[in-house]
């Protein structure tokens, strides 16, 4: 206690000026650092957690690709041909033997003109019948199954809720897959019905 009674005013004011120094030394040159070590870690963090992500992408994007040359592979394997448009009736007739199978009763079978598309011709069909419900599964189901070129479009059924056992009314909206008439050799298309 002695020894602060006999500061100086000399040396109170040099020691104010120590103490401003060091604090000026520590504000300017020691917290920058801090604050430069700061930013760095996080910047680090913020490349490995950008680098963790990018891994993560790349492992998606390989899983994908090895999908997508095995569903190549499967594509090409399923290669079907279609017959010529030409061949109308017959693919009529097919649809008519279906219907009679399952039980259906069909009222109207319409094929319309054939559409261009891309290498084949695609030709709607709307087809109003009568069947129960469970017979009309079975006639969707053997479309998709049997036939290969023949697509559901569209399904409509008319029934009444009161009486389940009673046959109901179908419209169906048909697309038959075909290779133009004009075409001599065979198109092949992967055999995935048209929706």
């Amino acid at each position: 206690m002695n020894a602060l009674r006999k500061l100086t005013p000399i040396d109170a004011a040099g020691l104010s000026v120590i103490t401003l120094l060091t604090l000026g030394f520590i504000f300017s040159v020691i917290e920058p650092v801090h604050q430069r070590q700061q930013q760095q870690a996080s910047v680090q963090q913020s490349k490995a957690a950008k680098k963790q992500k990018d891994n993560i992408a790349l492992a998606e994007m390989r899983a994908l690709d090895v999908k997508v040359k095995e569903l190549q592979s499967r594509l090409a394997g399923s290669r079907m041909q279609l017959r010529s448009s030409a061949e109308i009736n017959q693919c009529v007739a097919g649809l008519i033997d279906l219907c009679g199978r399952s039980g259906l009763t069909v009222q109207n079978l319409q094929p319309a003109a054939a559409q261009k598309s891309g290498h084949y011709n695609v030709i709607p069909i709307r087809m109003t019948g009568r069947g129960r419900y469970a017979q009309c599964v079975a006639f969707l189901h053997s479309v998709i199954e049997q036939t290969g070129d023949v697509g559901v479009r569209a399904f409509d059924l008319h029934g009444s809720p009161e009486n389940p056992d009673a046959p109901c009314d179908f419209d169906l909206d048909l697309s038959w897959l075909s290779q133009p008439a004009d075409t001599a050799a065979p198109t092949a298309v992967a055999s995935t019905p048209v929706q």
